[in-house]
């Protein structure tokens, strides 16, 4: 059924209805009218004025009432055009409808593409239990050998720090090798020794000149 089939079928309805209201038989005249509302043409006036006046003539019930036919003309038109945009929302929304399910199949088949891609590929995104494991491992051992290393570093500083010297080195009075930071200020008080003997040096061979003289 086409969109001008199915408002014209409910507008059928519609107008079987008002005219039995008004004394006439919907069978008879309704033809007569459902034309005249369909018409898509802007120049239907006098169309109008023939059919409601032989509508008028033929009533049993309404023939002295005219007002009853101008609020006819009145009706049938504005339920025409409900009926039109009812329609053309009902159409807008199939084309919406339409366009959601497209979109749906077009995601489902991206979604198939990718899953597909990710299965040729050799690793794909996923990762390998196996490798994973063995890299943990490794960084444990790393960790546990770097571990080690530094508390055999610390065990060594604790020991030269704390080691007394041996029977041997205090019988025989052998001295003990002086520290980094120990032999520094035995060299610069050496320096500052020997400095010290060359200015006195110096002025004792100044006052024996004075002498000569």
């Amino acid at each position: 059924m086409t969109n001008e089939q199915s408002i014209s079928a409910s507008l059928e309805a519609f107008v079987a209805d008002r005219l039995s209201a008004l004394g006439l038989d919907a069978e008879t005249y309704a033809p007569y009218l459902l034309p005249v509302v369909l018409h898509k043409e802007d120049d239907v006036e006098d169309e109008w004025e023939g059919v409601l006046e032989l509508l008028q003539a033929s009533s049993e019930t309404h023939s002295d009432d005219e007002n009853c036919w101008k609020q006819l003309r009145i009706d049938v038109t504005l339920e025409h055009e409900r009926l039109a945009e009812q329609e053309e929302g009902r159409r807008e929304q199939q084309r919406l409808e339409r366009e959601k399910v497209e979109e749906n199949r077009l995601q489902l088949l991206q979604a198939e593409t990718l899953a597909k891609q990710s299965a040729t590929e050799p690793n794909g995104n996923k990762k390998d239990p196996e490798l994973d494991a063995a890299k943990k491992a490794l960084l444990a051992r790393f960790a546990y050998e770097d571990s080690d290393d530094d508390l055999d570093e610390e065990e060594d500083t604790d020991e030269l720090k704390t080691a007394p010297i041996t029977t041997a080195a205090a019988a025989t009075n052998a001295p003990v090798a002086p520290t980094g930071k120990q032999a520094e200020r035995q060299k610069t008080k050496q320096a500052k020794e020997s400095k010290v003997a060359a200015k006195e040096e110096r002025r004792k061979r100044a006052q024996k000149g004075e002498r000569k003289r």
